[in-house]
């Protein structure tokens, strides 16, 4: 086994850890926050890209978070959180297979951080630290971390983004069953008169395809192109 497989191994193995083992628990919040930045930051930079507006996001103490729109898709937009999030973790997870690649893709993410935070991010105080927080979080793994500690803390997120958004879509299969709750899933429901448990499952679907995609990705050998000097020409 390659050294970045077992790196891959390892981080799977931590992030789905935190969330069965209940010693662990404590360090769930603080990867439930981030996953609820991302998860609005999905849905305001769909908003932007279907001809709409972001207003603001929050993010709340309890780890829940709204993102207020205006104009755009709002079929695209009420799916990108969650869809967006597993898209967000399993790019980090299929991007992070050296130390180059990882630190750049850590880089990347800094800066959609960093930009949407100052542009959007507002209101509850707790949502407001959380994302500074985040911010030099992964600013400082980007800069200082080395060899496979980068690439360790690029797959460990991007596995807890994946792994998170699919147990929010479990949370959300429950939710979506009171047609009262107020979640994407049923804005979608509102809209297209498909029920919400629909939407939420077929997310959750597209989800595990994401992740399972992304860590094949990540597992395979990295090919390699010859020269044009090595191909048999005769000469």
């Amino acid at each position: 086994m390659r050294k970045d497989q077992k790196l891959l191994l390892f981080a799977s193995l931590a992030s789905l850890a935190i969330w069965m083992v209940p010693f662990l628990r404590p360090f769930l919040l603080p990867l439930i926050y981030f996953n609820t930045h991302v998860h609005e930051i999905c849905h305001a930079l769909t908003a932007f890209a279907t001809g709409g507006s972001a207003d603001s996001i929050q993010v709340f103490a309890n780890g829940s978070g709204v993102t207020w729109t205006r104009g755009g898709s709002g079929l695209l937009i009420s799916s990108a959180g969650y869809v967006g999030s597993a898209i967000f973790g399993g790019l980090m997870i299929a991007n992070s297979r050296n130390e180059k690649v990882a630190r750049r893709t850590l880089w990347i993410v800094f800066g959609v951080l960093l930009t949407l935070s100052i542009l959007l991010l507002r209101g509850d105080l707790v949502g407001v630290i959380s994302g500074i927080l985040w911010i030099a979080t992964v600013g400082a793994l980007a800069k200082f971390a080395k060899k496979e500690w980068v690439v360790f803390s690029t797959q460990f997120l991007g596995a807890s983004l994946a792994l998170q958004s699919m147990q929010a879509f479990l949370t959300l299969m429950n939710l979506s069953v009171d047609s009262n709750a107020q979640t994407d899933a049923q804005n979608l429901a509102d809209a297209t008169y498909i029920p919400a448990p629909i939407w939420a499952t077929g997310w959750l679907a597209l989800s595990i395809v994401i992740l399972v995609f992304s860590l094949r990705t990540a597992w395979r050998p990295a090919v390699k192109s010859n020269p044009l000097g090595t191909l048999g020409s005769g000469k």
